[in-house]
């Protein structure tokens, strides 16, 4: 295992990037798979550690699942386990202990699930019992204000109700797009919904097995090749295969973003090219992340490279991540000589263009999103980063896709 990781600019950049499956995406298409009957084995989906986890769950014998650091896995396959009425112990890392997951225990358990709290109420890991019999038809409503994973697992098993489900989102969804994601898929597994304001109301399944799953290139990935093409010179492109404009995923308004950075993005029948163009700084930039929190350390890094004063607001839900991301990136760009202000809970301000030397390793904080995001300073000098083989949690290829792009990159 490497503990490091050198990183040399290249002079320029290879004309295409290779970006992995959408591990949001597998992970939704891998529980209507299963739950039709679907052999998981024969649908192509991500490689990422959590999307492996969540299928090592599915088609695992054993009483005790480990979720690892995987919020999606262990909410996902919390509403798996109780639909299959399958008794089971749902296990993670310690930094998964302080996720909470009480308002989707709270929902199963008025569907008839027996589910308790090993250790703190309110938070896993969590001993599902088994359930009562499945009501005709599920009508809740669901606090989505600290996770959209809460609204998602729910929605995903509401096909396999008899009479479908009727869902009520109730409050502010933290990470709608998300939401809008698992209704896409549910859209292209052939399944029928309506939405009717905050009520969602899904159908019966009344298809085949989902053997054809085609998931999507993933646009999260994609900003950390934007960025690349933010702190390029005017005139450089590459070609991201396999994205689209009209994506369901919300993190397409990386587009939108980078564009204020100088990034040009246009569509092509493979997928999109972006280009550096001329683009001026701006006295201030105010981007809302509500929507799109895995975005914001690689815009935020791309803009403390270019100088770009920022207001990062919409940050939430980052205290609640791989690593605490406010702070994280406070203390990463302190150390570059960038000024920070923050709350510490909602949003981050920062000035100035950093600097840094390249001797000393940047710290992730065990978080794959600042591992990768950091690697985007690289366009311009010399980096190390401590901690490289993170980036398995969402893109175990991020380094060969990065060396494929031009990148020197030494390992020690």
């Amino acid at each position: 295992m490497y503990s490091s990781v050198h990183i040399f600019p290249p002079l320029a950049l290879s004309a295409e990037a290779t970006l992995p499956i959408s591990k949001s995406d597998s992970n939704r298409l891998a529980i209507l798979a299963a739950l039709s009957g679907a052999d998981l084995s024969e649908i192509p989906l991500s490689t990422a550690a959590d999307t492996q986890l969540l299928l090592k769950g599915l088609t695992s014998t054993s009483h005790t699942v480990d979720c690892a650091d995987a919020g999606t896995t262990i909410r996902f396959l919390c509403a798996y386990f109780y639909l299959k009425n399958r008794p089971a112990i749902l296990t993670c890392s310690e930094g998964m202990k302080r996720r909470p997951i009480g308002p989707l225990v709270e929902a199963l358990r008025i569907l008839g699930a027996q589910i308790e709290y090993l250790e703190k109420e309110g938070y896993p890991p969590l001993e599902i019992k088994g359930r009562t019999a499945l009501p005709e038809k599920a009508i809740l409503s669901i606090d989505g204000s600290l996770s959209s994973q809460f609204s998602s697992a729910l929605l995903l098993i509401a096909p396999f109700f008899p009479q479908g489900m009727e869902l009520e989102l109730v409050g502010e969804q933290s990470s709608s797009s998300y939401i809008d994601l698992t209704l896409s898929s549910l859209s292209r597994a052939g399944q029928s919904y309506r939405k009717e304001g905050q009520r969602i109301l899904v159908s019966p399944w009344n298809g085949p097995p989902l053997h054809q799953a085609n998931a999507e290139s993933d646009w999260s990935s994609a900003s950390y090749w934007y960025g690349m093409i933010a702190l390029s010179a005017i005139g450089e492109s590459l070609l991201l295969p396999g994205l689209r404009l009209d994506s369901a995923q919300g993190d397409r308004i990386a587009a939108q973003y980078f564009e204020y950075l100088g990034v040009n993005t246009s569509e092509r029948p493979e997928g999109i090219s972006i280009a550096k163009v001329e683009a001026p700084l701006l006295p201030l930039l105010q981007f809302n992340f509500r929507q799109c929190p895995d975005l914001c350390p690689a815009i935020v890094l791309t803009c403390a490279a270019l100088g770009q004063t920022l207001l990062a607001e919409g940050l939430q839900t980052l205290p609640l991540k791989e690593s605490h991301r406010i702070l994280a990136l406070g203390n990463l760009l302190k150390s570059m000589n960038v000024t920070v202000e923050t709350d510490e809970t909602s949003y981050l301000r920062i000035q100035g263009k950093a600097v840094w030397e390249a001797e000393k390793p940047f710290p992730v904080f065990k978080d794959h999103r600042m591992a990768m995001s950091l690697a985007i300073l690289g366009r311009t000098q010399e980096i190390r980063i401590a901690d490289p083989m993170v980036v398995k949690k969402s893109f175990p290829e991020f380094w060969k896709a990065f060396a494929q792009s031009g990148f020197k990159l030494i390992f020690c």
